[in-house]
């Protein structure tokens, strides 16, 4: 995976006019909240509406990385509409801006990019920064497979040594860890203090008996590995991460606490940005499949640098140049002067966006015509190389200027080669660069890939129709007597491509019929049921042909229930639940909760907790064992924020305790009547107290 799991492109590909259109809404909606009267917020409810449309559809595509910063977006709005914060001009250009390299991603991503969605932390940056955020961490847009068990030999580790005492070896090298940590956050001497904690965290994993925190433990110990053989820096990041880590391995140990997936997250994009000089780290990269998922230079401004509308004529000059240089190459004359319009057009473009190298290329085939006065088109040397620089400049302006700086300077690269072989196009025999010949080749390998698609979407298009119309009439065997050869050709397509589990889903749809049609009783609904979905999952694969590798589902045909679906990774098993008691409270209420798999769950479940007894309080702001309940909510919130990092999360807690123990005390004052202790209930803030209780709830 590329830290953004199991992108489906051909999802996205129906829903980005959507998303599009919807986020092109809620930036002119920003723009005209600007212009409205000062106490307004219509325009600003519109664009959250916008917005939140967009939502929606970037979850059809699984894009939660993405999903983040728009979130993150439609809740600076909101807070906006409550008066908490002003939007105005820096805060409505920050969120334009975003959404703006939203779509730029989305469209990188259709064209063939594989960058993961931590390239827009530099956008997601200033959004936290304008609410003041506390945690402001690329993490956020992170996702790798939480799913991945660690190695079976980890989770059958043993623990400590027989006649051991688990729970003295644990405080032991908590105690430990926690030395070292005090020396690694002072930044007195870095290496003695890793090293003391790499040592307290390898028996802190012997004294663990829970399997649900193996991976945990493993993944510190690889961090802590990683920093004692260098291979990552000691940051302001770094430390702090370390810091959680302690408080985590604390809970973990003393009351088995769940893991939380967010920290859980935040080690493994530490380690993806760790080089492969620590062996624990490297082994723990490779299995849940980091390389790559951190570009070095996530950081860096990839989008909102360019006009898109300049970037859209420069795509049509370009498109207008392919189309009148195979006509140039056949022999018209005429389109020479449409070829050299388009090389105008482009020119026009690239001068005003920031690639100098793609000026400099667009000059050189603006020069082609000219030429072709001492050298013909035919020719092949030229034909080819025209062609090449065509086909590259198509490919940088649907997104490889964005995905690297490398893409400008070989246009410049390429516009000199196209120079020099028109000015001496007998004695010009300079070999084209690797990245050249690598480029051509995965274009030919498209082309041909492409055709075979094109061919396969019609075949299963034919088997679709002839089908739907034998079940609409079974008696008419003959609509399906055309199936077979458009399938058997579909299998040799797929066999010939190494597509096996496919090739099987064809043999299988035709078997299925043939079956069907020679039984002499009524076909079951399930039957039709199967032979349609099969048919309409290898549609779905064909699609997927075209998407860059690792992107879109995997495939498998199960023989047993002869079925073609999507294959979960069979690495993957769901986590185990545990337990987890709430603290007890007075007046006989358990409000234990069932918590599966991490904090986040327990969290969760907290706040739903939290429901039940909110409509009480409204009823009954007096009632003592409303108030015990509350409380114990409200403190396991509190406690559970830091295993999740959530800084807002804590001080909302933290503030709701505050006020209902300002409650309790107003109701507990003996010898009050009912009239002053109403008055005490009011002043004690219960309306504040109800509100915030909704916003932690909700």
């Amino acid at each position: 995976m590329n830290g953004q799991l199991g992108i489906d492109i051909v999802a996205l590909s129906w829903c980005i006019p959507e998303i599009r259109e919807s986020l092109l809404r809620a930036a002119s909606e920003l723009d005209q909240h600007l212009a409205s009267e000062a106490d307004s917020t219509r325009h600003l409810k519109n664009a959250r509406i916008h917005l939140h449309q967009a939502h929606g559809a970037l979850q059809v595509a699984d894009l939660a990385g993405v999903l983040v910063l728009t979130q993150e977006a439609e809740s600076l709005i909101e807070r906006g509409e409550r008066g908490e914060l002003a939007i105005d001009g820096p805060a409505v250009l920050a969120l334009k801006r975003a959404l703006s390299a939203v779509t730029e991603y989305l469209e990188d991503l259709q064209a063939g990019s594989t960058l993961p969605p931590v390239v827009l932390f530099s956008f997601y940056r200033v959004l936290l920064l304008l609410r003041r955020a506390e945690r402001i961490d690329p993490a956020d847009l992170y996702f790798p497979d939480l799913d991945i068990q660690p190695p079976a030999g980890i989770l059958s580790q043993s623990d400590a040594a027989d006649g051991d005492d688990i729970g003295m070896l644990a405080a032991s090298a908590r105690r430990e860890f926690e030395r070292g940590l005090l020396g690694f956050l002072r930044g007195d001497d870095n290496a003695t203090a890793v090293r003391t904690m790499h040592a307290a965290m390898v028996r802190m994993q012997m004294a663990n008996p829970a399997r649900h925190a193996k991976a945990f433990f493993w993944m510190s110990l690889a961090l802590l590995d990683a920093l004692k053989h260098a291979a990552l820096p000691v940051d302001l990041y770094c430390k702090r991460l370390i810091a959680r880590i302690n408080i985590q391995a604390r809970r973990t140990l003393e009351s088995q606490d769940p893991v939380a997936d967010r920290l859980l997250k935040d080690v493994l994009f530490a380690l993806a940005r760790a080089q492969d000089l620590s062996p624990i780290a490297s082994e723990v990269r490779r299995h849940y499949h980091l390389a790559g998922t951190v570009p070095p230079d996530f950081e860096r401004v990839r989008y909102g640098l360019s006009d898109p509308v300049l970037v859209s004529q420069a795509r049509a000059a370009v498109a207008a140049l392919k189309k009148s240089w195979e006509k140039v190459v056949r022999g018209s004359t005429r389109e020479v002067e449409v070829f050299a319009e388009a090389a105008r057009g482009l020119i026009a473009a690239t001068r005003s966006l920031p690639y100098q190298g793609m000026t400099e290329l667009a000059d050189a085939l603006a020069a082609v015509p000219g030429a072709l006065g001492t050298v013909a088109a035919s020719d092949e040397a030229v034909s080819l190389e025209v062609a090449t620089v065509i086909l590259f400049a198509e490919e940088a302006l649907e997104g490889g200027l964005r995905s690297g700086p490398a893409y400008d300077t070989r246009a410049s690269e390429l516009g000199m080669r196209l120079l020099e072989l028109i000015r001496r196009p007998g004695s010009f025999s300079e070999a084209a660069p690797q990245w050249l010949v690598e480029m051509s080749r995965k274009a030919s390998e498209r082309n041909t890939l492409a055709a075979f698609v094109t061919e396969l979407k019609a075949n299963l298009r034919g088997c679709e129709q002839m089908l739907d119309s034998y079940f609409r009439d079974p008696a008419a065997t003959g609509q399906v007597a055309g199936l077979k050869p458009l399938l058997d050709q579909s299998m040799g397509v797929l066999e010939a491509l190494n597509f096996l589990e496919a090739a099987r889903a064809c043999a299988a749809i035709q078997e299925d019929v043939v079956t069907m049609v020679d039984d002499t009783r009524p076909a079951a609904d399930q039957d039709r049921q199967r032979i349609a979905n099969n048919l309409s999952a290898l549609g779905f694969f064909v699609e997927s042909l075209l998407q860059p590798a690792g992107q879109g589902a995997v495939y498998r045909f199960d023989e047993e229930a002869r079925e073609f679906r999507t294959k979960g990774d069979e690495r993957r098993i769901s986590r185990a639940g545990t337990r987890a008691e709430m603290p007890a409270v007075r007046g006989g209420v358990d409000v234990a909760l069932e918590v599966v798999g991490s904090a986040e769950s327990r969290i969760g479940a907290q706040r739903s907790a939290l429901t039940p007894w909110l409509s009480l309080l409204a009823a009954a702001p007096r009632a003592q064992d409303v108030h015990d309940n509350l409380q114990s909510c409200l403190m396991a919130l509190e406690r559970d924020s830091v295993l999740v990092d959530d800084i807002e999360l804590k001080r909302r807690a933290g503030e709701a305790l505050k006020l209902l123990a300002s409650l309790i005390e107003a109701t507990r004052s003996p010898g009050a009547s009912d009239a002053e202790e109403r008055a005490a209930v009011e002043a004690a803030g219960i309306d504040q107290l109800i509100v915030l209780l909704s916003q932690l709830a909700g």
